[in-house]
This record gives C-alpha cells, structure tokens and sequence, in this order.
C-alpha cells in the first residue's frame, strides 16, 4: 500500500512539474510575441506601458527562476513560489467583463481608503464607550460559594441594580473566561474594536447584545440604543457606502468601455467611408488637379483632429 501510494504521489509531482514547463512555455513565447509586435519600453503603446503587462512579466519571471533553481529550502524561493499562484489573473486581461471588474476596483481604492478610514473612526468611538461600560463584565460569572464552579456559561451583572443577580448560594465574581473562549469581550481598545467590527458584520452580534443586557442591564432599558444605533451606521449605512462606491465606479467604466467600442467603430467607418469617396473621385476624374488633391488632405485632417479633440474632452468628462 505504501509503495503504491509512493509512486501516485510521483506520478502527481510529474504531471505538475509538466504543466509548470508547458505555461512557462506558452507564457514565454507570448511574452515574446507582444514585445517584437509592441516593442519594449520606447514606444507610447510599447509593452511595458500596460500594467497588465508587468504584471505578466513579473509572474513569468518568477515562475522561471522557481523551474531553474537548485535548492528547495532558501527562504526567497519559497516566496517566489508563493507568487506563482497569481498566474490565473493572467487571464483577467483577456476578459472584457473581469476586465471592467479588476479596473472598478482598482479606481476606487481611494474612495475606499476615505470610507475606511470613517468606518476606522466609528469603531473607535464605539470600541471606548464599550470599553467604558462593560470593561471585564464578560468575566464575571455565579459561582458556587465556597468553590471554583460557575453555574452556567452566561455573565453575571457588573452593576448591583441592573444587572443580572446570581442566585442564592452563588455569587458573581471573577475569574471565567467568557463566552465564546474569550472572545468578544471590552476589556482593551483592541479586544473591543474586534468586538464592534464582529457587531458590524452581524455576525453573532445579538449574543452579544443579550450577554450585555445581563451585565449592565438586564430588562434592556437603555443598552439597547448602543447596538441599535451600532447597527444601523455601522451596517446599514458604512458598509453600504462600499458597495455604492464600487457600484459607481462599475458603471462608469462600463460606460467608457462602450464608449471607446463605440467611437472606435464610427471611426472606422468614417475612414472606410472616407477612403471609398476618394477612391470613387479619383476613378471618376483622371485629371484631378493638385490644389483640389490638397483641399481633400487638409478636410481630411481636419476631420480627424476634430474626432482626437472629442475622444480627448470625453475622456476627460469621464475622470
């Protein structure tokens, strides 16, 4: 059994080791196409002015030196192995509708980095007023009197008066690790930032809600407006903002990606027109004179400077 199972797990290694040349392969002789048809780096529309043509050349490049080198255990070449799974975005390129994707979100992470910091500040705000209120209360549990036995996983009230009281022959001391192994809790600025970001997910956020209300107040008079309020601007309204950002920033680029289809399509059209009038003309007209054969190349680039001008000021209108 053991030699069998020995030799599928060469024969796997083999396979991989396969595919690695062949991509490398493809990959490399791709690379080589689009830089003799582009050039290199001179040129305005050269290779590596594409950032996904960086990008391409980069994972190539590493792929390469992983199939080259001699040693599995430097620390630098584990590294680059890690970057070798970053080869299927070379396909994003490739695809119009991933392509529009990768460019909204990359557009926006500006946009993103201001909501971030928001939500960033909002989390703090409410991070300190936990920590204010319910600082180790989600250590604090009945215990048995006289030992170290607590009667159940549920804190027990921090306050005297409104929280939840221990029955008799218990009393509601420290130390129990909490719910959930310890965590969320409000003991620190980081532990209660956890916490509110957990809430802001609505991800288990009424257990914590419920574990509040048996800490500080446990007929929920006034604790309730804490998560009420966290979750309506934290969820419903901060985490939203992402998603319209993203949304937009969708929509515009849908709309210069069709745009460009659509001004390239007029011009072509525009040029075959052009190219079939003079065609037509010359045919018709043997004798044409040179001041008429200049007046055509002078509307000529004419009309082709006004189309450079509104592809120019659309671009612009759309930044």
């Amino acid at each position: 059994m053991s030699k069998g199972r020995r030799r599928e797990q060469t024969d796997g290694i083999f396979l991989v080791m396969i595919f690695d040349y062949v991509f490398v392969a493809v990959f490399s002789f791709e690379a080589i196409l689009k830089i003799l048809s582009q050039g290199f780096i001179m040129d305005l529309n050269s290779y590596m002015r594409n950032k996904w043509n960086i990008f391409d050349l980069s994972v190539l490049i590493a792929s390469i030196v992983v199939l080259f080198q001699t040693s599995n255990y430097l620390s630098w070449i584990k590294v680059i192995k890690a970057a070798r799974v970053f080869r299927p975005l070379k396909f994003v390129a490739g695809i119009p509708s991933l392509n529009i994707v990768m460019g909204s979100i990359l557009k926006s992470l500006s946009s993103l980095l201001h909501i971030g910091i928001f939500i960033g500040f909002v989390i703090i705000i409410y991070a300190v007023i936990g920590q204010l209120f319910l600082q180790d209360g989600f250590h604090q549990a009945c215990f048995y009197i006289g030992n170290n036995t607590y009667i159940d996983d549920s804190p027990c009230g921090i306050s005297v008066s409104l929280g939840y009281q221990c029955p008799k022959g218990t009393t509601c001391r420290k130390y129990w690790i909490g719910p959930n192994s310890g965590l969320p809790n409000f003991d620190n600025i980081l532990f209660s930032s956890i916490t509110i970001f957990t809430c802001i997910t609505c991800e288990g956020w009424t257990d914590v809600m419920y574990s509040t209300y048996r800490m500080v107040d446990y007929n929920g008079y006034f604790i309730w407006i804490y998560f009420f309020s966290l979750i309506v601007i934290g969820s419903h309204f901060m985490l939203n903002l992402v998603c319209g950002v993203l949304s937009g920033q969708f929509s515009k680029e849908s709309e210069l990606i069709a745009y460009r289809t659509e001004f390239q399509r007029k011009r072509v059209m525009a040029v075959k027109t052009k190219v079939s009038t003079k065609y037509s003309f010359n045919k018709n007209s043997t004798h044409e004179s040179f001041a008429t054969k200049k007046i055509n190349e002078l509307f000529a680039q004419r009309d082709d400077d006004q189309m450079d001008v509104r592809c120019d000021s659309s671009k612009k209108s759309f930044k």
